[in-house]
């Protein structure tokens, strides 16, 4: 019996998997990352990187692999992407990305409703997940809300202090309170365009 105990373990055992959590807390920035965050739009590195992951977004639409790698989500439900992190850029200039992609949904007219970051502990990784998420506005209550292009979620997530992806969902609502989404078209030509 013994011998069917130590395969049980084996086989079960190994595949439960304890996380805990370290950290759970609203994003704040400080004045020396705003700042950082501002001079990046500013100088050129933003632009280079958002053409950089736009150009890959598009190849991928059209069947080719492009660097830096980007994954493509489309359902009736949801649409976006993940951008994979690239070594051609800095992980600060990473984490802006992941601020700029909420900064101008919400010059489309969302807005922020939460914004937070949670750390966790498994098998001894620790994940860092970084979240802005974003509503349309709210409309008047005798007529049809506008969903744009629905709620937005925006994910940093980072293994080990190392920054790993940013992905984007924007998930329609298929309430009868709001009108039909926007072209989800439209969001991704806002997204990678910089001001």
């Amino acid at each position: 019996m013994a011998f069917f105990d130590q395969l049980y373990q084996k086989l079960f055992n190994n595949q439960v998997s304890e996380t805990s959590l370290i950290l759970q807390e609203v994003i704040v920035r400080n004045e020396k990352y705003l700042q950082g965050y501002e001079q990046w739009k500013l100088d050129g590195r933003a632009a280079k990187m958002i053409s950089d992951y736009s150009r890959s977004y598009h190849f991928k639409k059209a069947g080719v692999q492009s660097e830096p790698n980007v994954h493509v989500f489309a359902s009736s439900a949801s649409n976006g992407f993940a951008l994979t992190y690239s070594p051609d850029f800095d992980k600060q200039e990473f984490q802006f990305l992941f601020d700029y992609l909420a900064d101008i949904s919400k010059t489309l007219g969302y807005r922020q409703v939460n914004s937070d970051v949670t750390i966790t502990e498994k098998n001894d990784t620790v994940e860092t997940r970084e979240k802005h998420y974003l509503k349309p506005p709210i409309g008047a209550a005798d007529q049809l809300s506008k969903q744009l292009f629905g709620n937005i979620l925006v994910e940093h997530i980072l293994i080990d202090d190392q920054p790993s992806y940013i992905k984007l969902l924007a998930n329609i609502y298929f309430d009868r309170q709001y009108e039909p989404a926007e072209d989800h078209r439209e969001l991704i030509s806002h997204l990678f365009t910089i001001d």
